[in-house]
């Protein structure tokens, strides 16, 4: 019985030693890309091998921002995003990622997704901001066809940029709907104005 429940400890304690280790790695990864980030100062990658949409929305005071990659150029393999306000970091501060801290393998490969074997047409994070001016520093990671040579790309997201072009959509819609008097833009005939 002794020798069963000194197994049973000795798996126990190498089962956490395990997961302590991964959680470690995960750490060290989602550490280093802030310090890549910080280091980098704002410069954007001179070639985007994907697109990308931004989308933010005010909610009670606060900005809720979706950042999603999609229509990659190229094979990226294990991609891994993270998006940093350089103004909110301290020692409790996180930033938004996706497969940094995961096990899931991310893939995006041109013209073809299947989600069950982790290829994806599109991939995104959001996050929440404190007022509706912030800056994000993005940095995606990915592996090459070749699964070897890792990738990062940076670029910049001004919320201002993305919050007056919403404002300006919105009024455009407004400006349409009073001129015309119909939501979608068109003019109404009456059976007079059309003798």
């Amino acid at each position: 019985m002794k020798k069963i429940t000194i197994l049973f400890i000795v798996m126990l304690l190498m089962g956490c030693s395990a997961i302590s280790s991964i959680e470690n790695e995960h750490s060290g990864k989602y550490e280093n890309y802030i310090e890549l980030i910080i280091n980098n100062n704002g410069a954007v990658s001179a070639e985007i091998p994907f697109e990308y949409e931004v989308t933010i929305e005010e909610n009670n005071g606060e900005y809720i921002y979706d950042v999603d990659i999609f229509n990659p150029r190229v094979a990226m393999y294990d991609v891994e995003m993270i998006a940093v306000d350089q103004t909110l970091i301290t020692d409790d501060y996180l930033a938004p990622s996706l497969g940094v801290a995961e096990d899931t393998q991310f893939n995006m490969i041109p013209n073809q997704s299947d989600s069950s074997r982790g290829y994806y047409q599109r991939l995104g994070l959001n996050g929440i901001a404190p007022g509706s001016d912030f800056t994000l520093q993005m940095l995606v990671s990915y592996k090459d066809a070749t699964l070897v040579n890792e990738k990062l790309i940076f670029f910049t997201i001004h919320s201002l940029d993305y919050l007056e072009i919403a404002e300006d959509e919105a009024v455009s819609e407004e400006s349409v709907t009073d001129e015309t008097g119909t939501e979608d833009g068109s003019t109404e005939e009456t059976e007079e104005g059309a003798q």
